[in-house]
């Protein structure tokens, strides 16, 4: 390898998940002597990449900025939306060539953009999502699926952040691609959280794309008006605040993880989206929790249903959302216990 080890790691704008997941991995190459470029929209990279990691360049990409729905069915608004996800994609793959052409680049690692892959230089790819699934029934959606699976062939190796007894296999199993497929365990920013039983709140972290980000802030804050509990906000947002709070409320716009971590230790128990990157977060943390599936995403239903089946946490629909006792939650979440020590062994054997 040369004396220089430089990896483009390339991340999907689509939410905040696909970069704070990426945390663990890119600290895990940056220890292993690799120089990291980040490739991602300027957004997602001044508002958390440049907070979180040190040490790292930036190759600004395209946002993808998708737009959803007030309402349940989000497909037809995101299918009007794909001329402008074939420019992204043709995009990427042009300003990755031309970064190439101009660098000594040993490696590509990409979270979810497919986009970002090149015949020169060894490509790595890391989703859970290698079934698209269908709205309503959460079965695999065949041609999104399959059209998905044809790109992650593309790549030398294809890294899956579930344990290899896959506890989402909905998601991240498929047999024709068994040998591709490297399960590393699930990625955290949040390992090792010793927790405060003081319990001196209960935590909400909001996230994802609006409308839905700002119409459940609206229900929660309603919410927190039935409750004496006392609670933290994190809104994931520096938009104002349009409702008036609660005395037992507090509300913090972002946090970094340094931030977020504390309040983890000292909640009683979490209130977010059933979204994978938030779900890795809460088993790796063993943080009780009631997880609230964002309206039409059928990746975040699937998700909520498999927790239900399981009893790892409790699952509550968004417009009938209440908070609930401590002692309630606590009692009724029985978190998967796990093994996570896959990551390092994956990593060396690509590196």
């Amino acid at each position: 390898m040369p004396d220089e080890k430089h990896i483009i790691y390339c991340i999907l704008d689509w939410g905040l998940g696909h970069a704070t997941r990426s945390v663990p991995l890119i600290q895990n190459l940056q220890e292993r002597g690799f120089k990291i470029t980040i490739a991602t929209s300027g957004y997602l990279y001044n508002s958390f990449i440049i907070k979180e990691l040190r040490d790292v360049q930036f190759l600004e990409l395209m946002p993808y900025e998708p737009k959803y729905s007030k309402r349940k069915k989000q497909v037809r608004r995101l299918l009007l939306q794909i001329p402008h996800f074939v420019r992204v994609f043709v995009s990427d793959k042009i300003r990755i060539r031309k970064f190439i052409q101009q660098n000594s680049v040993q490696f590509i690692f990409s979270d979810n953009r497919f986009s970002c892959r090149c015949r020169k230089v060894r490509s790595v790819y890391l989703t859970h999502q290698v079934n698209i699934l269908k709205p309503a029934n959460l079965d695999p959606w065949l041609l999104p699926s399959a059209v998905h699976r044809y790109w992650m062939g593309k790549f030398d190796e294809c890294l899956v952040p579930d344990n290899p007894d896959k506890l989402f296999k909905g998601l991240t199993n498929h047999d024709g691609l068994s040998k591709k497929l490297k399960y590393i365990g699930f990625l955290s920013r949040f390992n090792n959280i010793e927790h405060n039983r003081s319990h001196k709140h209960i935590l909400v972290i909001l996230s994802g794309p609006e409308p839905q980000r700002s119409i459940f802030e609206k229900i929660i804050v309603s919410a927190a008006y039935h409750t004496d509990e006392k609670i933290i906000l994190v809104r994931g947002t520096e938009k104002l605040l349009g409702k008036a709070l609660t005395d037992n409320v507090m509300v913090y716009n972002i946090a970094e993880t340094i931030v977020l971590k504390k309040l983890l230790q000292d909640c009683s128990y979490v209130v977010c989206r059933s979204g994978y990157s938030s779900v890795m977060d809460l088993i790796i943390s063993e943080t009780p929790a009631i997880i609230v599936p964002t309206p039409g995403q059928s990746e975040q239903e699937y998700i909520a249903e498999t927790a239900d089946e399981n009893s790892w946490f409790v699952v509550q629909d968004q417009y009938n959302f209440v908070f609930l006792k401590p002692e309630v939650v606590k009692t009724e979440c029985k978190l998967p216990d796990i093994k996570n020590n896959y990551l390092d062994v994956v990593i060396s054997e690509i590196v």
